[in-house]
């Protein structure tokens, strides 16, 4: 649950879910591409080049190196340590992906 901006409580996880989106994406808006798409995708209002200028191997490098290299892994079970040690293999695949998920407005499951 979360508290909104109208002093009322969040009613379920999908209201919590679209306050995060518009406070943290502002603009975004959800939205199914079709019956079979069980993916819901927020829609950002940035093309590809916006995008790049935005997520470059510079930030995702300063981000990855700035955790903590044994807390605990997410979902994914990936440890930062890995990431870490990985990188010069890695920053080129993730920043595409990022990219991708940005521009596409779909960000996938582990």
């Amino acid at each position: 649950m979360l508290h909104l901006p109208n002093g009322q409580w969040s009613s379920s996880f999908e209201e919590a879910y679209l306050h995060l989106l518009e406070t943290h994406f502002p603009g975004c808006h959800v939205e199914n591409h079709s019956k079979h798409d069980s993916i819901p995708r927020w829609l950002p209002s940035l093309n590809f080049t916006e995008v790049k200028r935005i997520i470059t191997e510079d930030r995702v490098r300063w981000a990855i190196k700035s955790m903590a290299p044994f807390k605990s892994p997410g979902k994914d079970s990936i440890y930062p340590a890995f990431l870490q040690k990985g990188l010069q293999y890695l920053l080129y695949p993730l920043c595409r992906i990022y990219q991708a998920s940005l521009t596409r407005g779909c960000i996938l499951g582990p």
